[in-house]
C-alpha cells in the first residue's frame, strides 16, 4: 500500500480537572494526531509526548518538528505492506531516538494496514 498523504495536527485538549507534579500543574495536554491516508483509507495514530521536558527529552514540540521536518516528508510516497516495511526503510532508521514522533506515524500505519485488511487492532 502506498502512504499518498500524511496529516498532523496539533490537539490541545482540556483535563476535567488539573494534574499536578512536582514539576508543574497542568489544565490541558498538547498531543500530535496523524492522519495517513492510503487506498482511499485512513489510519489514526497519536504523539502522546509531554509538552515540557522535565520528565523526558521528547516533548509535543519537538515531536511536531521532527515529523514534520524529516519523517513525513520521507515517508509520504513508500510502499508498506506490513510494518516491518515501514521499520526497515532507510530514511525511518536515520531519525535517531525520538520514539514518540515515529510511533505516532508507526501507529496511523498499524492502523491503516488493519483497517485494509479489515481488521481490527485489538
Amino acid at each position: 500500500m502506498k502512504l499518498e498523504k500524511v496529516e498532523l495536527r496539533h490537539l490541545s485538549i482540556p483535563l476535567k480537572d488539573p494534574f499536578t507534579t512536582s514539576t508543574e500543574t497542568k489544565d490541558h495536554i498538547e498531543h500530535v494526531l496523524v492522519t495517513v491516508f492510503g487506498e482511499g483509507l485512513k489510519g489514526y495514530g497519536e504523539c502522546t509526548c509531554n509538552q515540557t521536558p522535565y520528565y523526558m527529552y521528547e516533548t509535543t514540540e519537538t515531536a511536531w518538528y521532527f515529523l514534520s521536518q524529516f519523517i513525513v516528508p520521507h515517508g509520504v510516497g513508500s510502499e508498506v505492506e506490513n510494518i516491518e516495511d515501514l521499520l526497515k526503510n532507510k530514511w525511518y532508521k536515520a531519525v535517531r531516538a525520538n520514539h514518540f514522533a515515529k510511533a505516532g506515524l508507526e501507529l496511523a500505519v498499524w492502523d491503516l494496514l488493519a483497517r485494509a485488511e479489515g481488521k481490527s487492532l485489538s
